[in-house]
């Protein structure tokens, strides 16, 4: 099993950032970090599908 990174070890931004920013994410889990952003962009796709956003700019 890894050893977990001690917080030395990280740049000083991402160890002193809160967990909900961006830098905070990257340094608490590179991996959930990227799949709240993908989920974030999933969402967004859908409601921008749902409120027909991308069949008008399709149209033109």
């Amino acid at each position: 099993m890894a050893e977990p990174i001690s917080p030395a070890a990280l740049p000083a931004s991402a160890a002193s950032a809160p967990l909900w920013t961006l830098d905070g994410l990257r340094a608490a889990d590179p991996v959930l970090g990227l799949a709240l952003l993908m989920l974030a962009a999933v969402l967004l796709a859908e409601l921008l599908h749902r409120t027909g956003a991308c069949r008008a700019s399709a149209a033109t």
